[in-house]
């Protein structure tokens, strides 16, 4: 199975209105593959989920805050509070391009 076997398989499923365990029973299929393919999707969804603009309207107090992004790849970025967003950009197109 593949991504787009799925999603037929998944649209097919949402109008059934059956239960999971009920669809993969009488479909013969391992609710665990189904759940499988179903996690999978969903992160490929999620995926491209975009940018997120941050605002920090008062100063932390604590000189050491950061915010953190992690990436879908276990890539994690800190960025310090006061940083320049066209620097930032350009990092974030090599850490996830």
């Amino acid at each position: 199975m593949d991504l787009k076997e799925f999603e037929s398989l998944r649209r097919e499923h949402k109008k059934s209105g059956l239960s999971e365990v009920v669809f993969c029973k009488e479909r013969g299929i391992c609710r665990a593959t189904y759940r499988y393919w179903k996690k999978k999707h969903e992160a490929s969804v999620n995926r491209g989920a975009g940018f997120v603009e941050i605002h920090s309207p008062k100063a932390s107090p604590f000189p050491d805050a950061y915010f953190e992004c992690a990436f879908p790849n276990g890539r994690i970025l800190r960025i310090p509070q006061k940083f320049d967003p066209s620097s930032l950009k350009q990092i974030l197109s090599i850490v996830d391009p």
